[in-house]
């Protein structure tokens, strides 16, 4: 197979990885993603002078030439296996090769020419974003769901005066969604923390609002959106966010109109609720891909050496952990939970199963189905390196902390980079809390002020940059915590009265995660709808 683009400039650089798949974006070959491939500089390349406009996937085959391409000079394309497991790689080809593992994934289980909507409502009780082959938020049928007060059938606002407000001041557009400019939460979260970030106006009701929102966004009601116009950011673009892409496109029309420069983020808070990113860093021999779940605030990790990888944390979403493992050439071998999670459904028990590793869990924090117990100081190998176990009670009586090499920690919700973990979700604050306290000296006493902290979540406070770790050294999170210096007594007291109310769903939820119950795919992700909350700081 030949894939001819004509008249274009080859730029990029050289990535050959596993995978049946090569992506085409409207001219813009992507990725790369198979066997031997004979283009300029290597296996993966960038060919640019074309707007986007559409996704074509071809599957299989090699990529023999580009058509009128004037090559960069670049060394010939390193096969994946020959690659030392921690080259160093940069954070966008990184990227670009989960992207193309997650298209061959898709492809594997349908046929894309199924793929053809360009759909907002496919009825009133689930969801589909625009609909791309490829598209790295791609998420069919997401569900709009009822039981936390999202869009009902009839309208796609909280209450149907509003809708006829804004009609009267657009012109008669309650009926429908009109065309409006979009930008997807992939493209939004690669411009929040960068000098290009546009200002962001959220349009549902204050209460909802306040239950979740996406951190430095301004809350505008959509009644009060003509009002207020003078309030909106004039001089940059805005993007505009609801429940669900429908009040805010409205919204948008009455700011265009006014000449402000605003866009729809399409899908609205359920688009951002189940996006992730990633980002890369290595610790001595292991390379680590850090998981961000943006509307979330859940990290979570695949951490790799000489072909083997262990992930912790994993969400309910498992092909998200396949895909990067996938990319890397990486055999997933361990699976390890810090704890029992209480505001999102754990992966770790299908993951563990869909790859045959072993799945660790410490028996301090109660399961019903089977599992390899951790232990203080037990060492989980991987390849030629190990990575160790350091029990640290508090947030769950089971919580644990992974040492990698000394170099970083990657500490669940024991310890964030501007806080602590509750101590009080088992209704035993203080109990909970001393437990907490010795543990965090432990660290605190026993680990270098360079070690890194990677931990399992983060807060509103955390600015959160495209392709930069959400992490900080053992010596920040002293001197922005300091409360870590407290005496046990008045740390006790704080911790117990310092959180806020649980996480949305937290008993159907922790029951999950003991394995009492079940749920389907769309279950679950109506139940992890809203904000973390797992910080007592």
């Amino acid at each position: 197979m030949t894939i001819r683009v004509a008249d274009q400039r080859v730029g990029g650089v050289a990535h050959d990885v596993p995978g049946p798949v090569v992506e085409v974006l409207g001219g813009t070959v992507v990725g790369v993603v198979g066997a031997d491939v004979v283009v300029g500089a290597g296996g993966e390349v960038d060919v640019v002078g074309t707007d986007v406009a559409e996704v074509g996937v071809v599957v299989g085959g090699d990529v023999e030439e580009v058509v009128g391409a004037a090559d960069p000079p670049g060394e010939p394309a390193q096969p994946a296996s020959a690659r030392p497991a921690t080259a160093r790689t940069s954070p966008q080809a990184h990227t670009r090769r989960v992207r193309a593992a997650r298209a061959s994934r898709r492809l594997a289980r349908r046929d894309p020419g199924d793929c053809t909507c360009s759909l907002q409502h496919v009825d009133h009780d689930r969801w589909s974003h625009r609909c791309r082959a490829v598209s790295d938020d791609e998420e069919h049928g997401y569900p709009a769901s009822r039981a936390v007060g999202w869009p009902q059938p009839g309208g796609c606002s909280t209450a149907g005066q509003e809708d006829a407000r804004m009609s009267k001041a657009t012109g008669d557009r309650a009926a429908e969604v009109t065309e409006v400019s979009e930008v997807s939460a992939e493209e939004l979260a690669g411009l929040l923390g960068t000098a290009h970030a546009p200002a962001l106006v959220d349009v549902r009701e204050a209460d909802e609002f306040e239950a979740w929102a996406i951190p430095g966004a301004r809350n505008v009601p959509l009644s009060s959106v003509e009002s207020q116009l003078a309030t909106v950011a004039q001089n940059r673009r805005v993007v505009v966010v609801c429940a669900s892409g429908q009040r805010s496109a409205r919204a948008v029309d009455a700011l265009r109109a006014a000449g402000i420069d605003a866009v729809n983020l399409a899908g609205g808070m359920l688009a951002w609720a189940a996006l992730y990113d990633t980002a890369w860093l290595e610790i001595g021999p292991f390379a680590v891909v850090q998981l961000r779940r943006r509307g979330k605030g859940c990290l979570s990790y695949v951490v790799a050496t000489d072909g083997e990888a262990m992930v912790v944390d994993p969400s309910f979403e498992i092909d998200r952990y396949l895909d990067v493992a996938s990319a890397e050439g990486w055999k997933v071998t361990r699976v390890v939970d810090t704890h029992l999670h209480a505001d999102h459904v754990s992966g770790a028990r299908a993951l563990a199963a869909a790859t045959g590793a072993v799945l660790h869990l410490s028996p301090g924090d109660p399961r019903r189905f089977p599992f390899s117990s951790l232990g203080n100081g037990d060492r989980l190998e991987l390849g030629r390196a190990t990575a160790r176990v350091v029990a640290a009670p508090g947030h769950t009586l089971g919580s644990v902390v992974l040492d990698l090499d000394g170099g970083a920690l990657l500490t669940g919700d024991t310890l964030f980079v501007d806080g602590v973990g509750r101590p009080d979700l088992a209704d035993r604050p203080r109990e909970y809390g001393e437990e907490l306290y010795r543990s965090l000296h432990n660290l605190l006493s026993h680990w270098s002020d360079d070690a890194l902290v990677l931990p399992a979540h983060y807060g509103d406070a955390v600015e959160v940059v495209p392709d930069v770790p959400v992490a900080t050294r053992l010596r920040d999170v002293r001197a922005a915590v300091p409360q870590l210096g407290w005496e046990r007594e008045r740390f006790v007291s704080w911790a117990a009265t310092r959180a806020t109310v649980r996480p949305p769903s937290y008993v159907e939820i922790v029951r999950l995660n003991v394995g009492e119950t079940s749920a389907s795919s769309d279950e679950v992700r109506a139940l992890e709808l809203g904000p973390n909350r797992c910080s007592a700081a």
